[in-house]
């Protein structure tokens, strides 16, 4: 469809935030189509025009505040501890410069 000039009826799709990339269409294809990869293509150009779904947004809301997609609390990392892991850090600073170096931090806003 992006070939036959229909590229912003494809990127504002709701169908290709549906790929979960399990590889299940790419492996059973017989004309061994490397579907996966071509909805990673699809996604990635979306997000760069500016058709992120919602959904997307939120994780990057979360990814913002926490630094990755859950709070890690003083229970977890007491967990962690009494099995001889170190606990975990914040990495919220680190995450935010990766945002804004991929231009997504304003997305969540």
């Amino acid at each position: 469809m992006v070939i036959l000039g229909m590229k912003e009826e494809v990127l504002k799709s709701e169908a290709i935030w549906l790929c979960t990339y399990c590889y299940t269409c790419q492996e059973r294809c017989p004309q061994d189509v490397g579907i996966t990869d071509l909805m990673f293509a699809l996604k990635n150009m979306a997000t760069r025009e500016g058709h992120m779904h919602p959904s997307y947004n939120a994780q990057i809301g979360v990814l913002s505040n926490f630094g990755r997609m859950y709070e890690i609390t003083d229970f977890d990392n007491k967990k962690r501890e009494k099995i001889g892991l170190p606990p975990v850090s914040n990495s919220k600073e680190v995450v935010n410069v990766i945002l804004e170096k991929e231009e997504l931090k304003g997305a969540a806003q």
